[in-house]
């Protein structure tokens, strides 16, 4: 099984165990709970559903009638960042995808606190507020211009979620959505993907590669000195 706190495999010695809290009208409700041995972090869900089947597990019950929720941590089922995002991003992050089903618009603040936070302490790029830093950030070319096309966005809609904004033509206030905030954790989640999940992938390339050059050269003989 995979740890939703680290997204590493548990192995054969992770897995699930369960604590009844009651029994009612053939409807069991329980507690499953395990502690991860990578990151040693426990996971806790509720679990409901029907009695379990003769024969099987106790855990095992039968899928028609059958309910779970992630109680500790709240997941959301998106695809987990790479494991090499420092704490500091990588927990503004996570408050930013928690808050999305409750808040759009505080999902979205969070996305701009990370972009931000992101610029100034990866890139040290420090030049007053996020659009002269991403402006600084696009003179580096430290990324392609769509890219840092989809940051202006996140900047936009941070700050249309953080401060009252109005449309010209209608005068009715400018507010963030379900689809827009989960947008902005896609950009960064593409961030992440470039800087990380991109970067490794080469540096296993070339370090394959030069494993083989190595191999392709000749010893290299020592020279004594004529006296």
């Amino acid at each position: 099984m995979i740890c939703p706190h680290c997204n590493v495999s548990a192995g054969e010695t992770g897995s699930w165990k369960n604590k009844e809290i009651t029994n009612y009208d053939e409807i069991r409700y329980s507690v499953g709970y395990f502690v991860c041995v990578e990151c040693h972090k426990i996971s806790i869900k509720f679990v409901m559903g029907k009695q379990a089947v003769p024969g099987f597990s106790r855990t095992r019950f039968i899928s028609s009638q059958h309910y779970e929720k992630m109680l500790v941590p709240e997941t959301s089922g998106r695809k987990p960042i790479p494991k090499k995002v420092e704490d500091t991003y990588r927990h503004d992050y996570d408050e930013a995808v928690r808050l999305l089903p409750h808040s759009a618009s505080a999902s979205a603040i969070f996305s701009r606190r990370v972009l931000q936070h992101y610029i100034r302490k990866k890139h040290n790029i420090k030049k007053g507020d996020l659009e002269q830093d991403i402006q600084e950030l696009a003179k580096q070319k430290i990324y392609d211009s769509e890219i840092i096309e989809l940051f202006s966005f996140i900047r936009h809609y941070g700050k249309f979620a953080a401060h009252t904004s109005t449309d010209y033509v209608t005068g009715e206030l400018i507010d963030v959505d379900n689809e827009e905030a989960e947008a902005l954790l896609i950009i960064l989640e593409q961030m992440f993907d470039y800087d990380y999940a991109r970067m490794e992938k080469f540096q296993d390339i070339k370090k394959q590669l030069n494993e083989k050059m190595k191999k392709a050269k000749p010893p290299q003989k020592n020279k004594s000195k004529s006296k």
